[in-house]
């Protein structure tokens, strides 16, 4: 069932039901017939349910009981939000999933105790470049909360297929792009250049989000940055 918020009315609504799938765009509010993709097992999703599914069996196997604990109290004592912007409880398994299947994207072990301060990381702000000529992805320095001289500070970057320079809605279709991780011994430099996932044509809209996870293993909501593509 989709979230669903009411008023005098249906307000708002996310999410897919009865064959039906409720939306928002610029446009305002969407209602759709719900289209299932006829090939639903791509490689990227069947690794994500792989990761998953990997997840569920390590904190029912591998977990002591206070770590479990531990997760239940730090979902417990944090707010998150659904689609609609509501604040929600999740519980202690899908705080747990939702950081390590973060991790394991990025090659990192999976963290098996929970962060020991509740709440989330701060958001970074990104700036990039994107070169259709060289199809690389040049992004500049993150803000603070990251700070590339601090082991565990970890920026992830996930790119959006890209758009028509007036596009304003994000498109469905992104993959994993990069991270960058602060370390104190030999601190990363700046831009990081990352080959593109998709091909660009100048004047195209190019998005990224990112996610930032402090050194407490404490992740962020998502923030994003957009940039036109243009050769240089």
């Amino acid at each position: 069932m989709p979230p669903i918020q009411f008023g005098a009315g249906i307000v708002d609504a996310r999410g897919s039901a009865g064959g039906m799938t409720f939306t928002r765009s610029a446009a305002g509010a969407a209602v759709r017939t719900r289209v299932k993709p006829v090939n639903p097992r791509s490689a990227g999703q069947s690794s994500a349910r792989a990761r998953l599914s990997q997840l569920s069996r390590h904190w029912g196997s591998e977990l002591t009981d206070q770590e479990r604990i531990d997760w239940i109290v730090y979902a417990e004592n944090t707010s998150w939000t659904n689609k609609l912007g509501q604040a929600i409880t999740i519980n202690g398994m899908a705080a747990f999933v939702r950081l390590n299947a973060v991790l394991m994207e990025i090659g990192e072990p999976i963290r098996e105790g929970a962060p020991t301060a509740f709440g989330h990381a701060g958001q970074v702000v990104l700036t990039f470049t994107a070169e259709p000529t060289s199809g690389d992805i040049d992004i500049a320095e993150p803000s603070a909360p990251f700070d590339k001289d601090l082991d565990d500070s970890i920026v992830v970057y996930t790119q959006f297929a890209p758009t028509g320079p007036g596009r304003m809605a994000l498109p469905k279709r992104s993959g994993y792009l990069g991270f960058v991780e602060g370390d104190l011994a030999v601190p990363p430099t700046f831009p990081t250049t990352i080959s593109t996932l998709y091909t660009l044509q100048a004047g195209q809209r190019v998005n990224l989000r990112a996610v930032y996870i402090d050194p407490d293993f404490r992740m962020s909501g998502n923030s994003l940055a957009v940039a036109i593509a243009a050769d240089p």
